[in-house]
């Protein structure tokens, strides 16, 4: 073994060090740039795995805050970090500076003009990347495990799995999704060479760009090639904005790591994050092993026992800092992690994406809004790494107060949480803002997927859209009261104590009347593809193998046939992989950020049983239960009155008498309505069904 250095803060301090690292990157850029390696170079592309390997043969000890690892990406963080042996080569003294992606001798020559400029670029990029190491030596880490190698624990698998669920299967591409060659030199050479630095333009900016572009929310459209993009579409780019990104946990059903990794900061990323689908035991293995060696990397498979057929869920917290400041954005797409879906490969598919921008707090605050606190239980309980946990107390949500964060929990949900998750959750989320809602409160669900739904499930969705949690149907379904629970009178409310959680239901949302399955249909719409539309898209058929419907579903009895629409986008073409709740109260609200026209949900959950969840009895305990079979995340997003001439933390005026719901024209930009309505009925069509590509 090789001798072991110790380099202290000291080493990497001071004027006349700064200049010697700025030299070495010159020199180091000549040599990058004159020709190929010579004999006993490297061969180009090392496999993660391997380049493991080798680095444990011969070390240099790096003890120091602002040491760097092997590929040059700033850690920021205290950590015993393992470098190549100590030599004359070029490659070791690359290493010992970070400067990425040389790995033995080159031959040098006579730098040309054109090459003297670049050398003076690389110079100025040395000088930035080391005052944001200075920078970052004087702020605390953003988090307090070392960056470049996962936690143990997460990265074995949260808990065994039980039956196979294949991700992605009904997709025509051959996903790339797990080879581990994306750290490669070769490929990180061509990241750097193709996928340098952009300034991303989002159309809400003049001159120099504010740092936290969405300080107060948005909902965007994703763009797709070959459309005029506007300010209501947005790219996979900005949504990153990566020139400031340190920390990124990323969260999807379908992935395809080759892009993905592509378009991330590798040369400055402190870590990433994978949370990914993997149901059975031999997939959570093989996943596991595959992206394990992947440097500064943690993956986390979440709990997929017994009924959980799917992490669905698509969410991403991305951790910024530029100079002194830091913030957090908070992104939730209804797009999986895929060129096709975010708009590329020709542009055949569009998404929804919702983004906040939170600035960082001068300490953690642990009581924060309803958003906050559902956020950071729906990451508990998908086996987020600790420090990530702890993370987000350190950034300030008061700009979600008048937002909420909606999820599906994968299994049983009992106590104290059947009522935060699943459709219970929503009914929580909409009383919680003041958003109840009585009789003609209109429903419009887009849906890229749809299972064997009944009536009796689209009741209980849009009861939860009025802002019942379900539990006076269960109780009435059950005909027995819950265990523990007594009914209390009191003026005009009908009050229920469970497990010691209050739920009340305003009488005036009159939900017995209401939700008469007559009347409901006369509120429900249903937005889906038919064959048609599928056909006459840009690339046909062969661009529907993510929207999902089975024929024998459609064809039984009780499906509800007079709800569905024909979903066609506003871009003609285009086909929807959105997931969609527009809800347009009959009258005004008095919601708790003002007056109120409108609300929408955003996310991943398709309108199916399987996303939003059951609530039952349990059989033993007699309380209720949620089950829920997929992974989901979202977000309820208000639409302020139009005739108040203020935003949603403005004041709030007479009330409007309305008796009649307003338009969708009532969304605007605010949440960019993808859909041309009104729709064409889908009686007389025939929707798209999936197995047809087969």
């Amino acid at each position: 073994m090789g001798n072991t250095y110790e380099i202290s803060d000291s080493d990497s301090d001071g004027q006349g060090d700064e200049e010697r690292q700025i030299a070495e990157a010159i020199r180091l850029s000549l040599l990058e740039s004159s020709g190929p390696p010579a004999q006993g170079g490297s061969s180009g592309s090392v496999s993660p795995r391997r380049r493991a390997k080798k680095r444990k043969v011969d070390v240099i000890e790096i003890i120091s805050d602002d040491d760097e690892g092997d590929d040059g990406i700033l850690d920021g963080i205290n950590a015993t970090r393992k470098a190549p042996k100590a030599s004359n080569n070029s490659s070791a003294r690359a290493r010992a500076v970070g400067i990425p992606g040389v790995t033995g001798p080159a031959m040098v020559s006579k730098p040309a003009d054109g090459l003297l400029r670049m050398i003076g670029n690389r110079a100025q990029m040395e000088r930035e990347r080391l005052a944001r190491l200075a920078e970052l030596k004087r702020s605390p880490p953003e988090f307090g495990l070392p960056l470049n190698s996962a936690a143990p624990e997460t990265l074995k698998p949260a808990r065994a799995g039980l039956s196979h669920f294949s991700g992605g299967g009904s997709t025509q591409r051959k996903a790339s999704s797990f080879e581990p060659s994306k750290f490669s030199a070769d490929n990180e050479k061509r990241i750097h060479a193709h996928g340098s630095r952009q300034s991303w333009n989002d159309g809400d900016s003049t001159g120099a760009t504010p740092i936290l572009r969405y300080p107060n929310g948005a909902i965007k459209k994703t763009w797709a090639d070959g459309y005029p993009k506007t300010d209501t579409e947005i790219t996979f780019e900005e949504v990153l904005q990566k020139d400031s990104l340190c920390v990124a946990v990323l969260s999807a059903f379908q992935w395809d790591t080759d892009w993905v990794l592509k378009k991330l900061p590798l040369d400055t990323i402190q870590r990433l994050v994978m949370v990914m689908h993997a149901k059975e035991e031999q997939d959570r293995s093989y996943k596991a092993q595959q992206l394990g060696d992947l440097p500064r990397t943690t993956l986390v498979l979440p709990p997929m026992q017994g009924q959980v057929s799917c992490m669905h869920s698509k969410l991403m917290l991305l951790f910024h800092m530029s100079g002194c400041q830091r913030w957090l954005r908070v992104a939730i797409p209804s797009a999986n992690l895929t060129d096709y879906d975010w708009g590329e490969l020709g542009g055949v598919m569009e998404n929804t994406v919702f983004l906040i921008d939170l600035p960082r707090l001068p300490k953690p605050d642990h009581d924060q809004t309803h958003f906050a606190k559902e956020l950071h239980h729906f990451c508990t309980a998908k086996g987020l790494p600790e420090d990530v946990l702890n993370g987000l107390y350190q950034y300030d949500f008061s700009k979600t107060k008048d937002m909420a964060f909606v999820h599906s929990i994968g299994g049983s949900n009992t106590g104290k949480d059947w009522h935060r998750t699943g459709y219970s959750g929503l009914g929580t989320a909409v009383k919680a803002l003041g958003l109840s809602s009585g009789p003609g409160l209109e429903f419009d669900f887009v849906t890229s997927s749809l299972g064997a739904a009944n009536m009796g499930f689209i009741s209980n969705m849009y009861r939860a859209a009025m802002g019942d949690n379900g539990l006076k149907e269960l109780q009435r379904c059950s005909n027995k009261p819950t265990k523990g629970a007594k009914k209390k009178k009191k003026k005009k409310k009908s009050v229920l104590v469970v497990d010691d959680e209050i739920t009340d239901d305003d009488s005036g949302t009159e939900f017995d009347e209401e939700t008469n399955l007559e009347r409901i249909m006369n509120h429900v719409r249903i937005y889906f593809p038919s064959y048609e539309t599928v056909r006459l898209s840009k690339k046909g058929f062969s661009s529907g193998g993510t929207i999902c419907f089975n024929s024998s579903w459609w064809d039984y009895p009780t499906f509800p046939r007079s709800l569905m629409r024909d979903c066609v986008s506003t871009r003609d073409g285009l086909l929807m992989h959105n997931k969609v709740l527009f809800a347009r109260p009959s009258r005004q609200l008095q919601a708790s950020c003002g007056r109120v026209d409108a609300w929408a949900y955003v996310g991943s959950a398709n309108l199916s049983e399987s996303a939003w969840g059951k609530l039952v009895m349990d059989r033993t305990t007699k309380t209720p239960k949620m089950n829920c079979k997929n992974w989901e995340c979202g977000v309820l997003f208000p639409v302020a009155a139009k005739d108040t001439g203020r935003t949603l933390s403005g004041t709030s005026p007479v009330e409007s008498k309305r008796k009649v719901a307003v338009g969708m024209d009532v969304f605007g930009k605010t949440i960019p309505v993808p859909m041309k309505v009104p729709a064409e009925p889908m009686e007389g069509k025939r929707p798209w069904f999936f197995r047809e590509l087969r």
